[in-house]
């Protein structure tokens, strides 16, 4: 596997000139980002934006890893001179497979056959391949005019669908939340998500480990590799098929079978893992759980500068049976009765009123991440307020790196989110909505309470 995000060189088998196709902008994906050895492969010849174009595979230097941009026919030839050549691990991007049924079935398995011939691992067909921000490998070909890439983090992404990759890396890369890796392995003609689950168990960079599925081919195995994962680190998973309709869907779409939905939520559950309902969900929770800090309870204490979306909020803490509003000490009400105005309201939620710059949020940050009785601090921004607005690069410093984990709930238009986005560059999770963000704290609180940290 680690050949897949490591290697030593990288061969573009159906490298193209023609800008538009996909064997030209995989290539360009990588050399924007990879800085190891890039060989190009057509049989033309020539140069391909700076580099030399090898007329076969054996005629190109050796490389570990191979992405194949090639019309179905062509691939299981294409693998075993790859094997041939010494490679080790494969990327077929290309579709037409077991995803259509006869012939392209028969084709992915000479291709499996030829693989494993050679010792060769696949990934795919009918995928979108691999990213790995430390190692700079961007098998995408997706151009980047068209796709945002995120920048370095701790979420490491499986999916089965690339279209929904793409979807989860913008929404993070738009928001400032880091990626480590990500694994999109479309048809699983050999790899599949227990073998990316197992990778990504003892890599450190990953904190958390989304993944959105289809269907399972090895369920027991699978659960029990999720059991020995999310004793390490939160496995969050979404998963597609849940009705007949979408069941048909994701047979049509990879070739899967979907398993009763029902069934499925309730072994993942026993197994550690995190169910998320839905995509927003799905990335919250993975956003908000990458962060340093895990809540050591429920008890929650916000602190706000416009009080209308805390009553929303509020209500949404009332009606879960994870989350409470903190009672705050006395110590903690009189030593903010000295350092705020008197026309603060010193309840839960504390209302630092219209009128608070970002020192009045540092102090009363402050004092509640010393209170015992606060196990999350919920600052309710309404960035869209003066003095607020006018100071609002202090923000990130001051909700960043205290005792105890802080969230943000802001919503409005283009410059609230820019000032998000600066927050959560600074590790600090922003969700819009109370409905969304108390989602996410509950599958937040809920793994904090089974690792007991």
């Amino acid at each position: 596997m680690r050949a897949f995000f490591n290697p030593e060189g990288i061969m573009i088998i159906g490298a193209s000139a023609k800008p538009g196709k996909i064997g030209h902008t995989v290539l360009e994906s990588l050399i924007n980002s990879y800085h190891g050895r890039i060989c190009p492969v057509n049989p033309k010849g020539g140069e391909i934006m700076g580099l030399e174009v090898y007329r076969s595979i054996s005629e190109a230097p050796e490389c570990d890893l191979a992405v194949i941009a090639l019309p179905a026919e062509k691939v299981p030839e294409a693998v075993e001179e790859f094997g041939k050549s010494g490679g080790k691990a494969v990327i077929v991007i290309s579709g037409g497979f077991r995803e259509l049924g006869g012939r392209g079935a028969e084709l992915e398995s000479e291709m499996v056959e030829k693989a494993r011939k050679y010792g060769i691992r696949i990934i795919g067909p009918n995928c979108i391949g691999v990213l790995d921000t430390h190692s700079g490998v961007d098998t995408f070909f997706q151009p980047r005019y068209a796709m945002k890439r995120p920048f370095r983090g701790h979420i490491s992404i499986i999916t089965q669908s690339g279209a929904v990759g793409i979807i989860a890396l913008e929404w993070l890369a738009e928001r400032g939340v880091g990626v480590d890796k990500f694994i999109s392995y479309g048809n699983k003609a050999d790899v599949d998500e227990i073998d990316a689950l197992n990778y990504l168990k003892d890599e450190d960079s990953t904190r958390v480990i989304g993944i959105y599925l289809e269907g399972l081919n090895r369920g027991r195995e699978f659960l029990k590799i999720l059991r020995e994962v999310s004793r390490k680190k939160p496995v969050v998973i979404i998963k597609a098929g849940a009705t007949a309709h979408g069941a048909r869907a994701a047979k049509s779409h990879t070739g899967s079978l979907a398993s009763d939905i029902r069934v499925f939520e309730g072994a993942i559950k026993q197994s550690g893992g995190i169910i998320a309902k839905d995509m927003e969900t799905f990335m919250e929770s993975m956003s908000l759980l990458s962060m340093e800090k895990v809540p050591k309870g429920g008890k929650v204490a916000i602190v706000t500068n416009g009080a209308g979306p805390c009553v929303l909020l509020s209500d949404k803490i009332g009606e879960s049976d994870t989350i409470f509003m903190a009672r705050l000490s006395e110590k903690t009400v009189k030593s903010l009765r000295k350092e705020l105005p008197p026309i603060v309201s010193l309840e839960n939620p504390l209302d630092l009123t219209g009128s608070a710059g970002p020192e009045w949020f540092d102090t009363a940050i402050s004092h509640l991440e010393n209170d015992d009785g606060v196990d999350v601090i919920i600052a309710a921004l309404t960035l869209q307020d003066e003095p607020l607005a006018a100071n609002w690069q202090k923000l990130p410093r001051i909700l960043s790196g205290r005792k105890k984990p802080v969230m943000v709930m802001a919503s409005g238009g283009e410059f609230t989110k820019k000032v998000s986005y600066e927050i959560q560059r600074k590790g600090v999770p922003v969700i819009e909505f109370p409905d969304r963000l108390i989602g996410a704290l509950e599958n937040s609180v809920r793994w904090g309470r089974k690792i007991g940290k």
